[in-house]
């Protein structure tokens, strides 16, 4: 970023060539171009982009044509998300976040990710706040863990609290219901007593919006309802509640 930023025509942009930058500008780039650590600095009151190699990550496609750029228009999907906390900032307050949910479209997608994160002002020698500081860490993969795994957790302690299938069918069907985002539509079927049927016994709130999931399924060879049920049932033993 550091060659990155010294081949950028600067004297084409409204901050000017860097001889005439403010020390306060100079001087936080380079702490942050000389840190491993996730950084970066948003300037003037169109808050320009500045980052470091370690923030390439974060922006995934949208490097390296955001060097420069406002914030403002690169982050625009999250603005109304961080907004206050850059207002803040840009008044003289710092700002810590810990976990923030911010859906990013760094990679072509909207991306559920996960931020823990600090904004500081970078106050000029006139005493005049003229930029923010950042260092962050992505906390996506923490975040994602834990919730499924507690998902999973809430489901072998439900199997040993439940002694009747009904039980287990309600208990079931309540905890997905608590993790849409990692379980958006769930199904369970009740196989019959020959093994040729499964009766839908219960569904998440998102699977009965669509209404997607057939009441019956006939588990053989020639029924199909795209979801390909039937080939599943064939490896599982009969009476199976899954």
């Amino acid at each position: 970023m550091a060659t990155l930023m010294q081949s950028y025509k600067w004297e084409n942009t409204q901050l000017g060539s860097p001889e005439g930058w403010p020390e306060s500008l100079k001087t936080s780039l380079r702490i942050i171009l000389k840190s491993a650590y996730p950084m970066f600095i948003w300037w003037g009151k169109d808050l320009i982009m500045f980052h470091n190699d370690a923030y390439l990550p974060v922006l995934g496609k949208k490097h390296p044509d955001c060097l420069g750029k406002s914030a403002k228009d690169v982050w625009a999907e999250i603005w109304k998300d961080i907004n206050g906390f850059v207002t803040s900032v840009l008044d003289g307050n710092t700002m810590f976040a810990e976990d923030l949910k911010l859906y990013l479209e760094r990679l072509g997608f909207s991306e559920e990710t996960y931020w823990t994160f600090s904004y500081s002002p970078i106050i000029c020698n006139n005493g005049k706040v003229e930029g923010l500081f950042c260092a962050c860490s992505e906390e996506t993969t923490k975040v994602l863990q834990k919730r499924r795994l507690q998902t999973l957790i809430d489901i072998a302690d439900m199997s040993t609290r439940n002694t009747t299938v009904a039980q287990m069918l309600n208990s079931s069907v309540h905890i997905l219901c608590t993790n849409e985002e990692d379980v958006p539509f769930a199904a369970i079927y009740q196989i019959d007593n020959s093994g040729s049927r499964a009766q839908l016994k219960a569904q998440n709130g998102l699977a009965k919006r669509l209404d997607i999931f057939d009441e019956t399924l006939e588990l053989n060879d020639t029924y199909t309802n795209g979801w390909q049920l039937h080939k599943l049932s064939l490896t599982a033993p009969t009476n199976l509640v899954r």
